[in-house]
């Protein structure tokens, strides 16, 4: 059975002075698990390479995930997930502080922190250490804006970011209007997170 909707994307920042790498790729419907997310992102890190040899010292990566059908759906409470991983030089820069999508706050827990081999690609290009982030969207939220929003822990605020657009499934689109409950229910999302980010260690986003 395929997974649900995953978008992975670069940083996109509004100041050219500060641009980052940005992508567009294929969306897919596989689970993402910690590893092959890991994979992912090096193999990531040496194309960017080749244009920034340099490296960019820090960087942010998003992957989302949209309900299998309308049943899981609507379990959820109708949120899409975020799941942000996020690279500095700087240690005390992460995790993330905050996530807005349109100005308003998402919900947010953490996941686990990692330094990384300095020889590897990701470490070179992205920067020596990754945190995860697991948001809650909000679909009403989602429907309003594409616009999201990032605060390092520091020294790094308000770097929009810019999804790639997705279609939604059918049984979203015929959702007309879409109201979410309060918070994700919690045995459903970590149904969820088991099934689609194995590994990553995320609690229920408060």
């Amino acid at each position: 059975m395929k997974a649900g909707i995953f978008v992975t994307l670069g940083l996109m920042l509004a100041s050219p002075a500060l641009a980052q790498a940005t992508r567009q790729q294929p969306t897919t419907y596989e689970p993402s698990s910690l590893l092959a997310h890991a994979a992912r992102i090096e193999r990531d890190a040496t194309q960017d390479l080749k244009a920034n040899p340099q490296g960019f010292g820090w960087f942010v990566d998003l992957d989302m995930y949209i309900s299998n059908d309308k049943a899981e759906y609507e379990a959820l409470g109708k949120y899409v997930l975020l799941v942000f991983s996020a690279f500095s030089n700087d240690p005390a820069e992460l995790p993330l502080a905050k996530v807005s999508a349109g100005g308003v706050a998402l919900k947010c827990s953490q996941g686990r922190r990692y330094d990384l081999p300095a020889d590897s690609a990701t470490a070179k290009a992205y920067g020596n250490f990754r945190a995860d982030s697991l948001c809650v969207l909000p679909m009403p939220v989602e429907r309003q804006t594409n616009a999201l929003t990032v605060d390092f822990a520091k020294n790094r605020t308000g770097l929009q970011i810019s999804p790639v657009p997705f279609e939604e499934p059918d049984f979203v689109k015929a959702d007309s209007d879409p109201i979410s409950l309060p918070s994700p229910d919690p045995l459903i999302l970590q149904k969820i997170l088991a099934r689609e980010y194995p590994g990553f260690g995320f609690g229920v986003p408060t």
